[in-house]
């Protein structure tokens, strides 16, 4: 790894998990947004 990269690795990994945390966040809402259909519909199945 180069010693100087303008940006301390530290920063990398913060960014690094806030992009993980966005996908996780994006996959839940999805998951919800699907069973609240379901819900709506009265296919009340359950997913695990």
């Amino acid at each position: 790894m180069s010693s100087n990269q303008n940006k301390p690795p530290m920063h990398y990994a913060q960014y690094w998990h806030l992009q993980l945390t966005k996908k996780k966040h994006k996959q839940q809402n999805e998951a919800m947004r699907i069973l609240f259909t379901q819900n709506m519909y009265g296919l009340n199945t359950c997913i695990t």
